[in-house]
């Protein structure tokens, strides 16, 4: 009787892994078909002061956005953005930016500004004080899971994850980006390149 139990027992937990699983399937695809909005009212900080205007054509056409919600620890966050100078290297034309975008919470927004004159980071980073990027896109992006991803030019979800968590994810994000550099903004899967 105790086997049959611990039978069920396991037998319902693969039962819910491959639920969770194809729920996580389902919503990545259906993130894959939506246009990010980039909110036009976020605060940017830069070199440890607020930068009322970046020049025009800043952000380039293709874009990998990094959001840091505010249920993370926004100073250790902070903290760890000297990591992501390294994208800010991948293309020299302009055609590729990387957003790091902070949504504090009323309580949490002081610090974060705090923080970020104290880092004085040689790139941008942009502060989202009213929570309009999630307000404005797919609900899903509140995710953890997937607050981290590469724009096409239409600003389309191209890939998902943060090319900095990993060799396997920083060489997937390079050669993403690469197609996409090779093609005006815009993925070419292998199969249709000519």
């Amino acid at each position: 009787m105790k086997i049959f139990k611990h039978s069920c027992i396991v037998i319902i937990l693969f039962c819910f892994c491959g639920c969770s699983r194809m729920r996580a399937r389902k919503e990545l695809q259906r993130l894959s078909q939506i246009e990010i909005c980039i909110p036009a009212d976020l605060e940017v900080y830069c070199e440890g002061r607020s930068v009322d205007t970046l020049t025009d054509g800043y952000i380039g056409a293709i874009k990998q956005i990094i959001y840091y919600d505010s249920t993370g620890c926004s100073s250790c966050q902070i903290n760890r953005l000297a990591m992501t100078e390294s994208l800010f290297m991948q293309d020299s034309t302009g055609r590729f930016t990387p957003i790091l975008l902070f949504a504090p919470g009323k309580d949490q927004y002081g610090n974060v500004v705090k923080s970020l004159k104290e880092q004085a980071f040689p790139f941008p980073v942009f502060i989202d004080k009213t929570n309009a990027f999630v307000r404005n896109n797919d609900p899903i992006l509140a995710d953890t899971r997937f607050q981290s991803f590469l724009l096409d030019r239409n600003n389309q979800i191209v890939l998902i994850g943060n090319p900095l968590n990993g060799d396997a994810m920083w060489e997937l994000f390079k050669s993403t980006l690469e197609n996409m550099l090779a093609h005006d903004g815009e993925y070419v899967p292998e199969n249709r390149r000519s």
